[in-house]
C-alpha cells in the first residue's frame, strides 16, 4: 500500500486530515465469489471520526463473472456510499454490496460516500470479489486509489 498523509487544512475548511491510498500493483481474483479484503485500500480510523471518501476503482471483469464491491468496518461504524452511475438510487450502507457487470475491458468506477466511526477504532477495508465464480482473472489495477478527508 502506498499512502500519503497531507497536513491539516485551515480550520475554516472543516478538513482535519487528508489521506490518499493507492494500489502499487494489480490484484487478481480468479474463480472466487468469496469477498476478500483488498491488499491496499485500507483506512485506519479512530473512534468517533467522520471521513468523506472518493474511490477510483480501475478494474476488469468478464460479463459472466461481474464484480462486487463492499466494505469491512469496525464495530459501530456506519457508511453511506454510492457509485455515480447509480445516482438517483438509494445510497448503500456499510453492509450492502455494489454489483457491477463486467465487459472484459478495463473500466473505471468511482464510489464516494461518508464514514462515521463509532466508539471502536479500527480499519475500514475495501472488499471485492467476482459476483459469480468463473475461471477468469478479475482485476483491480495498479493506481486504483481512494482519497479520504477527515472532517470535524
Amino acid at each position: 500500500m502506498v499512502g500519503i498523509v497531507l497536513p491539516a487544512g485551515k480550520p475554516h475548511t472543516g478538513i482535519e486530515e487528508v489521506k490518499i491510498l493507492r494500489k502499487p500493483d494489480d490484484e487478481i481474483v480468479n474463480n472466487s465469489a468469496a469477498m476478500q479484503d483488498d491488499d491496499d485500500i485500507q483506512l485506519s480510523v479512530a473512534a468517533n471520526e467522520v471521513w468523506y471518501f472518493k474511490l477510483f476503482n480501475l478494474f476488469r471483469s468478464s460479463f459472466g463473472a461481474a464484480i462486487k464491491f463492499g466494505w469491512s468496518v469496525p464495530a459501530g461504524t456506519t457508511m453511506l456510499w454510492v457509485a455515480p452511475r447509480h445516482l438517483g438510487e438509494t445510497a448503500l450502507t456499510e453492509g450492502q454490496l455494489d454489483i457491477e457487470t463486467g465487459s472484459g475491458f478495463t473500466e473505471i468506477l468511482v464510489h464516494h460516500g461518508i464514514i462515521k466511526v463509532g466508539e471502536t477504532a479500527g480499519t475500514v477495508k475495501l472488499q471485492w470479489a467476482q459476483q459469480t465464480a468463473e475461471d477468469y482473472d478479475t482485476k483491480l489495477y495498479e493506481n486504483t486509489h481512494m482519497i479520504c478527508w477527515r472532517v470535524v
